[in-house]
């Protein structure tokens, strides 16, 4: 007997809506593209039964953009007081400023921030894409809820970032996971020494839940004259996170990674997770040698190894099959790579040309890849986050860490 079309429960019909558009999952930041949002309303619309599930999906990730001329966050405001439906829908916040006074010119955008976390209960991810001057009024808002937080500070202001996180206890204190620009969280470790070395009591960890960490790359390249003293972000990071288990990074921020070496635990770094575009692989992009040049490694250095290398999506698909040829050819003979123990690729173009290759040609091509892989005894892990930036961690990945974590305590 068929059944009725308002049968099927909420929980089903929300994870039939998301394959039907192929959204990722899981993610902590849950977004949908323009064409996917548009079939959501069209779901929402074929009955009552299929109106909240489909919502719950479309309003998920929210995204206020603040400019002089007008206030997006005034305006989700009044939305999410006319109706507390909406307000429940969302998971994922992004504020972007585009303006130094628009915040900061008067109360009403703190007060319209303060009312959307008071009306969004499920709200867990923030997403701050302001001006450094703002951060501190932004954080003072009520988000103690909040597990996933990213930062981005336009033009490297990185003491107001600091000065507002050690303002807002409470927004750190369940955050599982942190992505901010490399430079601006060397940056954070080297302020939070200096902050805590003035407190009369001893001050507790910044991050005491955080298992998870992304840096990204900042908008201008970071020069080396500009990091602080070694010792000094060093000493302090080890305290600020000390549930770290997964760490994200490009290899182009390798140098400004390497502060940290004397402050995280050996471990830490052994689950690092390197980026890498495919053209910068191709091309040996620097420091990709360093990792091959034993003797122009320093001391303090020696255990910043490539152990876990991950080949951001192309953006496109097929991927021809002589990419894989080159990519066997640099997992068996690279010297950068001779650490290699899991290369992390994405599903999506590459799965077919190894684990779905067809024809004389690709299936030779496959073996090959494999039997180089396993001779140097490096795993292939499989990728199904399409993110072509590596802005944002693997999930994948970030499940394997905190478990391999687990095993080694």
């Amino acid at each position: 007997m068929t059944r009725p079309i308002d049968a099927l429960p909420a929980e089903l019909l929300s994870q039939i809506f998301e394959q039907a558009c192929e959204m990722p999952r899981p993610r902590r930041s849950p977004r949908c593209s323009p064409a996917d949002r548009a079939n959501l309303c069209n779901f929402s619309l074929v009955h009552s039964h299929w109106r909240q599930p489909a919502q719950a999906l479309s309003l998920a990730c929210v995204t206020v953009k603040i400019t002089a001329m007008h206030n997006g966050a005034v305006d989700l405001q009044r939305l999410c007081e006319r109706n507390p439906d909406f307000a429940s829908c969302i998971r994922s916040l992004r504020i972007h400023q585009f303006s130094a006074t628009a915040i900061s010119s008067d109360g009403e955008t703190l007060q319209a921030c303060q009312a959307i976390a008071t009306a969004c209960s499920k709200m867990r991810h923030l997403k701050l894409k302001v001006l450094s001057s703002s951060f501190q009024d932004l954080l003072s808002f009520p988000s103690s809820d909040i597990e996933s937080l990213e930062l981005e500070t336009p033009g490297g202001e990185y003491r107001p970032v600091f000065q507002s996180l050690s303002e807002a206890p409470n927004l750190p204190t369940q955050c599982r996971h942190l992505t901010a620009d490399a430079d601006t969280f060397v940056h954070l470790c080297a302020e939070s020494q200096r902050y805590s070395s003035v407190q009369t009591t001893s001050a507790g960890p910044l991050w005491p839940a955080l298992a998870s960490l992304t840096l990204v790359r900042a908008s201008s390249s970071l020069h080396p004259r500009s990091l602080p003293p070694r010792q000094v972000a060093a000493e302090r990071c080890g305290h600020l996170m000390p549930m770290l288990r997964a760490l994200l990074c490009s290899i182009g921020d390798k140098r400004s990674i390497e502060a940290f070496e004397v402050g995280w635990p050996r471990s830490v770094f052994a689950r690092l997770l390197w980026t890498v575009s495919w053209q910068n692989f191709v091309d040996y992009m620097p420091p990709w040698r360093e990792f091959g040049d034993e003797q122009d490694i320093p001391f303090l250095t020696q255990r910043l190894q490539l152990r876990q290398l991950y080949i951001l999506p192309l953006p496109f698909d097929p991927i021809p099959p002589h990419f894989l040829d080159e990519l066997t050819r640099r997992v068996e003979h690279d010297p950068s790579l001779r650490n290699l123990e899991g290369l992390w690729l994405p599903t999506r173009g590459w799965y077919p040309l190894v684990g779905g290759a067809v024809g004389e040609r690709g299936l030779e091509g496959a073996q090959r890849f494999l039997r180089g892989c396993a001779h140097r005894g490096v795993s292939v892990e499989w990728v199904d986050d399409y993110d072509m930036e590596g802005k944002e961690m693997p999930e994948r990945y970030r499940q394997w860490a905190i478990a391999a974590a687990a095993q080694e305590q």
